[in-house]
């Protein structure tokens, strides 16, 4: 059994053996043959390849003209872009000559005609101006008072209208200047040319002196007068100035600090100042002497500065309501007890009230 059985196992073995030898040598007869199988299997491949390579070449053609479009594309929006920017431009400059159209001829014709009316105005006023410098700039070479060039025109106006008036006018003015000569001599030395005491030369020599000397006392005081009046205008613009300086610094730092716009308006800090101000300069000592008197503009200054300060600090209380200290509990002198605010009362009954627990 055993035998038969191996027997059989190594017969099918070998017809197993055989029939893959004859297997393995059809397919080596196969696969070195060369039929028109093999042929066609290579062209095959070879299409294969050829439709590959053309379908690359189809896809750089499809990218190309796509990059080509996108350039011709940006490139349209480009110029259109820049046809916008030059219709904008060309807009604005439109807009620009719009403003720059010439004005109405109405509105010129009024310019213009004001224009030559003011022309003419100065043509006129222009030689009036000159003569009037003239004449003040040959009053101050000569000094001739305005009182003095007043009389000068009265008198020249009598002589064209009324001369007996005129000479009446005049005789004083020549009896002054002919006591420069001795030829007209004062009453006193008169007196003693007529008593015999003087002789009629040294009258006329006393005469003279004396006329000299009342005519120099009278140039010294005339200059005098000329100096204090220069002095006292050179001092009120320099007083000015510095009060202008001053008002205009503290306007800059403190906005209150402005004059009221109309009469019927609370007064401000502005006419408090003005008042503290006026007040210093008019307060006096017991001897009735100023104390506060103002001869330079470093002076006013600082006078104006003390009733700036004056004000502010007696102004500070009231621009914050005023609040008293909350005073705590009594009990023990602890804080955590509850504590009462005069303020906060509603009646005085509330106020008697808090008082007699200790509250306040």
């Amino acid at each position: 059994m055993e035998e038969f059985v191996r027997e059989s196992i190594g017969a099918e073995k070998k017809e197993e053996d055989g029939d893959a030898q004859s297997l393995g040598k059809t397919e080596e007869d196969d696969s070195g043959t060369d039929g028109p199988l093999g042929e066609e299997s290579t062209k095959e491949k070879n299409d294969r390849l050829a439709e590959g390579e053309e379908a690359k070449d189809d896809k750089k053609e499809e990218a190309k003209k796509g990059d080509e479009e996108k350039k011709d594309e940006a490139k349209k929006e480009g110029d259109e872009g820049e046809e916008a920017k030059k219709d904008g431009e060309e807009e604005k400059v439109a807009d620009e000559e719009k403003k720059k159209d010439p004005i109405p001829y109405e509105r010129f014709e009024e310019v213009n005609t004001k224009l030559k009316t003011t022309e003419a105005e100065m043509e006129r006023i222009k030689p009036i101006a000159e003569h009037h410098e003239k004449i003040v700039e040959y009053c101050d070479k000569y000094n001739i008072t305005p009182d003095q060039f007043s009389k000068v025109l009265e008198i020249q106006a009598l002589l064209n209208t009324n001369p007996e008036e005129a000479l009446k006018r005049i005789l004083p003015i020549v009896e002054q200047v002919q006591g420069f000569t001795g030829d007209k001599l004062p009453q006193d030395i008169q007196k003693e040319v007529d008593e015999g005491t003087l002789t009629l030369n040294r009258a006329r020599e006393l005469a003279s002196l004396r006329a000299k000397q009342q005519f120099g006392t009278n140039r010294f005081d005339q200059y005098q007068r000329k100096q204090q009046s220069e002095q006292q205008a050179n001092l009120q613009q320099g007083m000015t100035a510095a009060m202008q300086s001053w008002t205009s610094a503290k306007q800059g730092s403190n906005p209150d600090f402005k004059p009221k716009v109309n009469d019927a308006d609370p007064d401000g800090v502005y006419e408090f100042v003005t008042d503290r101000f006026v007040s210093l300069m008019n307060k006096r000592d017991k001897n009735q002497n100023f104390e506060n008197l103002v001869r330079t503009p470093q002076e006013l200054t600082a006078l104006l500065e003390k009733a700036y300060g004056q004000v502010v600090r007696s102004l500070a209380p009231l621009k914050k309501p005023a609040t008293r200290p909350v005073l705590n509990s009594r009990e023990g002198g602890k804080s955590g007890g509850k504590t009462f605010r005069i303020e906060d009362a509603k009646s005085m009954k509330e106020v008697v009230v808090a008082a007699a627990e200790g509250r306040i």
